[in-house]
């Protein structure tokens, strides 16, 4: 099987995986209701958003089969720094 990404969504972005500081899931923001918005550039957060759960949208390839879908994987442990 061959799979292509064609689009790469940092999960651990913006999503209460961890990286922000001030929302995490089931993090406790107080008596009144909060309502937060984040947006980054792709490009920007590349880097520290490959750091956890990563989503691709792909092309797979099988014989003479081709199918399009979503795979996710992550990596963990120690990296070199990148920048």
């Amino acid at each position: 099987m061959k799979c292509t990404p064609l689009l790469a969504n940092y999960v651990a972005m913006g999503t209460g995986y961890g990286i922000e500081e001030d929302w995490r899931h089931g993090m406790y923001q107080g008596p009144e209701l909060v309502v937060q918005g984040l947006v980054n550039d792709v490009s920007s957060i590349s880097g520290i958003g490959q750091y956890g759960i990563v989503d691709h949208v792909g092309r797979f390839e099988y014989n003479d089969y081709v199918g399009y879908g979503l795979y996710e994987h992550g990596f963990w442990g120690r990296f070199e720094n990148l920048a």
